[in-house]
């Protein structure tokens, strides 16, 4: 069962909202060290950074993670892990070189002028997280948590706060490149450390068969994930297009602040896909129950986090009040996301990942046109929207596709009227322009329909797997 796993789900769940506190206490520092203007452009560098990061993966992070317990013996799965990561650092030197041919076009858009060290800076960074993505993957498959930790540290560094240690010098720009560089090769080098052991120069030990299966498996999933990826930086682009870097930066600040939600999935989706590969043949009732006290959990934070918005906000600075209006809808794509990950789960277990590309290819689509006509009408506030609707479209096609393979949802009707709740309560916000005290109401109103939903023997099913889980960790503990 579950339960007995629940000692690991704790230790990674503790290390996401260690990593995720860390990004919280400093989101408040950087947004008073930078002007939002110098703070749109960081932002932006490190979305394109994290753009070519996920191309260069070629979906070969999730092949390893999907395929190694598929050979049990060590050697191999070690040239498992030095072939994927080859795989990757060859598709980085191809991007690193075309990167650098559009420099001052790349440049421009994301600083507003023609710099080579912005590109410098881009590619290092992508470096960084090629390895640390890598690293991540190996020590979960391994289940090694303090490496993970350790790895999983260094990640939030170079995308959430590295370039702040600049601030406390210079608040500019050029000074965030410096120190997001220095950090990026840090990084990189304590990767090489940690994972010397594994890394084999030499040729490959999988059969062809095994190679050929897991580039079926892996290259679908890249188009996938630059699209999902992509998908949740087109809004800030719209930003950047229609409105002024000032502008960009509170609203990249409020998509930070926003993965607050992400906090409490990041830890189960770092451990929750191993525990379905080996257990979705017998334990099915089980996944299928998580699912639903995934949702319930999950649904409570993003109310939780929609009733003390301005507490929140206010933490940032003055400034940043104005996302008020249309921040609970920034909250939808974290939450729509974390959802989809077991939601459809279905599609990872029958290897289906080229139905991924169609998804997120459905998603990018609707998000473009959504880009396109709601910020001329709505502002900043039809950006967040565009955001929230678009992650509501990859949802709802992760769930009907992976359900089609493997029923790891009991009934939908949890994770369509929770959606329905928050989507109401984040419109409400945005149309009626809410005071503190009246947005707290409608969020606790929301969060009474949700436990409504539910009724005595969801909650107490929901209640007793939580309570399982416990006595388990407690007892293995």
């Amino acid at each position: 069962m579950i339960v007995s796993n629940a000692k690991r789900l704790m230790a990674y769940s503790a290390i996401s909202w260690t990593n995720a506190l860390i990004g919280f206490i400093l989101i408040p520092v950087a947004t008073r060290l930078f002007p939002p203007a110098e703070l749109g452009k960081i932002n932006l560098l490190i979305s394109c950074a994290s753009i070519a990061y996920v191309i260069c993966l070629l979906g070969f992070d999730q092949g390893f993670l999907r395929f190694y317990y598929d050979f049990p013996d060590d050697r191999k799965r070690r040239s498992l892990f030095s072939y994927c990561l080859k795989i990757s650092l060859s598709a980085f030197a191809v991007l690193g070189v075309a990167l650098c041919l559009a420099s001052n076009w790349l440049s421009i858009a994301i600083c507003g002028n023609p710099d080579v060290f912005t590109t410098i800076a881009l590619l290092l960074v992508v470096l960084a997280q090629i390895a640390l993505r890598f690293s991540q993957s190996l020590w979960r498959a391994r289940e090694n948590i303090l490496l993970f930790a350790v790895s999983s540290l260094l990640m939030a560094g170079i995308t959430k706060f590295c370039y702040m240690f600049a601030g406390f010098v210079s608040y500019t720009y050029d000074a965030a490149l410096f120190s997001l560089s220095a950090c990026s090769v840090l990084s990189f080098v304590v990767v090489l450390c940690l994972v010397s052991r594994t890394l084999s120069l030499r040729k490959t030990l999988l059969d062809g068969v095994s190679v050929k299966e897991l580039w079926a498996y892996a290259i679908p999933l890249a188009p996938s994930a630059v699209l999902s990826l992509a998908n949740s930086y087109i809004p800030m682009y719209a930003v950047r297009a229609g409105f002024s870097f000032g502008d960009v930066g509170v609203f990249s600040m409020a998509v930070t602040l926003s993965a607050v939600v992400s906090v409490f999935a990041t830890g189960v989706n770092s451990f929750w896909p191993s525990y379905v590969f080996k257990n979705y043949r017998t334990r099915q009732k089980t996944i299928q129950r998580f699912h639903q006290l995934f949702v319930l959990a999950l649904s409570s934070v993003v109310l939780a986090v929609i009733a003390i918005e301005d507490v929140v906000l206010q933490l940032l600075g003055p400034e940043y009040l104005a996302a008020s209006c249309y921040f609970p809808f920034m909250l939808m794509g974290p939450y729509a996301y974390a959802v989809g990950e077991t939601a459809g789960m279905g599609l990872h277990i029958s290897k289906r990942s080229r139905y991924f590309a169609l998804i997120y290819l459905a998603a990018l689509a609707s998000n473009v046109a959504l880009c396109i006509a709601l910020p001329p009408l709505l502002g900043m506030r039809g950006a967040a929207l565009a955001s929230s609707l678009s992650a509501v479209v990859a949802l709802s096609l992760k769930a009907y596709l992976g359900e089609r393979e493997y029923r790891s949802v009991s009934s939908m009707r949890y994770m369509v009227v929770s959606l329905l709740v928050i989507f109401s309560v984040s419109v409400a916000n945005a149309s009626l322009d809410l005071g503190s005290l009246q947005r707290f109401f409608v969020a606790a109103a929301g969060f009474v329909a949700i436990l409504v939903l539910y009724g005595p023997e969801g909650l107490r099913d929901s209640v007793a797997l939580l309570g399982q889980g416990c006595r388990s960790m407690v007892r293995k503990g």
